[in-house]
């Protein structure tokens, strides 16, 4: 049974040798395929065309003789096994030959068909075994190539993923610390609040008893000029207090629908008088018809506050102070906390002065934090700018490079379509003849409400306890034309007195006055059935316009 009968290309120049070779192929595999070529370029040509298992070749041919011939075998025909056939007994060149890629090298005369044979045989295997030898490191090749690949894209897809990470974790901390920041503020805003109504009463006790011995004191006398020194001190005081408020977000009055190139003009009338020559004033207004919702004294008070600081930062050296007002778009992915995306007007205020160091930025905002030297302010300027920015629903920012300058933008939400008010006149103080239930857990404040209001022409009864005032008001509810009453007090807030006072009498009027309250603010003292909701401490004139205004039928929001 025959096993192995290769398709053959014998290369063999000599007619003789030739034949014998055949020969002794036939005698041991008689039905193997035996092509013959006298030279080498037909025997290239052959290969290229045929479909040959291996080659017997003699090196010495008329076109090509030598190892060369070999070699052009090898490297310009298939990739099949080669068997030297040469009259050349050199072992030397039979290792060459054996080293470039023949299989065997058989001398002529010296081999029997039985050699040839196995020669043959092997050869073909040995080529088989190193052609899936050159697979399997082309395969292990292509392999550690496509791993190396996939290891460069899992590394740089890596790499991606640690960049955002690193990304991820940044925002994340920053925006820890702007909530940090934010309920520090917020902390720092409830104290400001309660400090607030301490101050709020005592201040009203001196202002009130103040103005009371103004009544009874001669015009032009030492003692008058004293107490109206008193009486502004007190009123700088409650001014402070005003300033506290604004920073806890808790004082809303006067807030109106305001066009803000106006107020932006008013404010640097008065600024640019107090502002050194030294420096360069630039105001640039790209929206003049934008309004927003806030306070106008507040908004020029949050720009002459801002002024001052880049004057400050800019002192005894030149400069440029910068007010720039505009349009902005708030993006809902804007890096602005607390903030609704929208449409908004954005005043930047600028300056070249000395910036600030990155160590104390985030506490410029606190109340009383001030690098100013003594006597050179209170450390509340942009502590009440921030609250006087939050309570009108807006945000404030600020970019500082030491020695370059400071940049505050301040955000606030932009109007449409809704009309600008105008203030109006300041009214004379007027008097009355109503009775009214004066009610305040304070006994100064009692005392002082009642000498005032009486000074005033008024029939005054008063109550130090929400519980006597319900009492005395349930006892005869035709006997008062109108309620003042405190909001913080023990037992009953004024606000829970309003709605018994209104269960037992729905059209008695009632004034609510507070220091501070987070409790209740014009809205909610509104939707009570309240008549008028005022900030502690009102002056003389103050309290006798709001309870004129009332009895006269007038709901008052102060």
């Amino acid at each position: 049974m025959k096993t192995f009968c290769p398709k053959i290309l014998l290369i063999e120049d000599d007619p003789a040798d030739a034949e014998l070779i055949r020969e002794m192929v036939e005698t041991k595999e008689g039905d193997c395929v035996v092509a013959t070529s006298d030279r080498l370029s037909s025997a290239l040509k052959l290969l290229r065309e045929g479909a040959f298992e291996m080659v017997l070749l003699d090196l010495g041919l008329p076109d090509s003789s030598g190892l060369e011939t070999l070699r052009r075998i090898l490297d310009e025909g298939p990739p099949l096994p080669v068997v030297v056939l040469t009259v050349t007994a050199d072992e030397e060149l039979a290792a060459q030959a054996i080293s470039m890629g023949a299989q065997d090298y058989l001398v002529k005369g010296r081999f029997d068909p039985d050699l040839l044979y196995r020669s043959m045989l092997y050869a073909v295997e040995r080529k088989k075994s190193q052609q899936q030898l050159k697979d399997s490191e082309e395969r292990l090749r292509q392999a550690y190539d496509g791993l190396e690949q996939r290891v460069e894209e899992r590394t740089a897809e890596l790499k991606k993923a640690h960049e955002a990470l690193q990304k991820e974790a940044m925002e994340r901390l920053k925006a820890e610390g702007q909530l940090r920041h934010a309920q520090r503020m917020e902390a720092i805003g409830t104290f400001a609040g309660g400090v607030a109504h301490d101050f709020n009463n005592i201040l009203a006790a001196i202002i009130g008893f103040t103005e009371l011995m103004l009544g009874d004191t001669a015009v032009g006398s030492l003692d008058r000029h004293h107490l109206g020194r008193v009486l502004q001190a007190s009123l700088r005081g409650r001014d402070l207090v005003k300033q506290l408020l604004a920073f806890a977000r808790k004082s809303e009055q006067g807030r109106k629908p305001l066009r803000l190139s106006s107020a932006i003009e008013e404010a640097m009338n008065l600024l640019r008088a107090s502002i050194p020559a030294t420096i360069d004033i630039r105001v640039e207004i790209k929206s003049e018809s934008g309004s927003i919702y806030c306070d106008p004294g507040q908004v020029q008070q949050v720009l002459m506050n801002l002024c001052a600081n880049a004057v400050d930062a800019m002192e005894e050296q030149k400069g440029t102070l910068g007010i720039e007002l505009s349009d902005f778009e708030i993006s809902p992915d804007a890096d602005i906390l607390d903030i609704r995306p929208g449409p908004h007007m954005r005043l930047s205020v600028s300056d070249t002065g000395r910036g600030i160091p990155p160590e104390i930025l985030d506490r410029i905002f606190e109340p009383f934090f001030t690098t100013k030297g003594l006597g050179r302010g209170t450390g509340l300027g942009l502590s009440v700018v921030h609250g006087i920015v939050r309570s009108c629903d807006g945000a404030i920012t600020v970019e500082s490079r030491p020695g370059e300058g400071t940049t505050f933008r301040v955000y606030f939400p932009r109007l449409h379509d809704r009309p600008v008010e105008e203030r109006g006149a300041e009214l004379t103080v007027p008097r009355g003849s109503e009775r009214i239930l004066f009610v305040d857990d304070e006994e100064m404040l009692v005392e002082m409400g009642k000498r005032m209001l009486e000074g005033l022409g008024y029939t005054v009864t008063v109550a130090t306890s929400s519980s006597e005032a319900l009492t005395l008001f349930q006892k005869d509810p035709a006997r008062f034309d109108l309620v003042v009453t405190d909001q913080t007090m023990p037992e009953m807030t004024g606000l829970e007195l309003s709605q018994q006072l209104l269960s037992v009498r729905d059209d008695i009027p009632v004034i609510l006055s507070t220091g501070f309250s987070h409790l209740v603010d014009a809205d909610t003292a509104g939707a009570a059935g309240i008549r008028a909701f005022v900030m502690k401490p009102l002056t003389r004139s103050e309290l006798a316009r709001t309870i004129r205004s009332v009895l006269d039928g007038k709901t008052l929001n102060r």
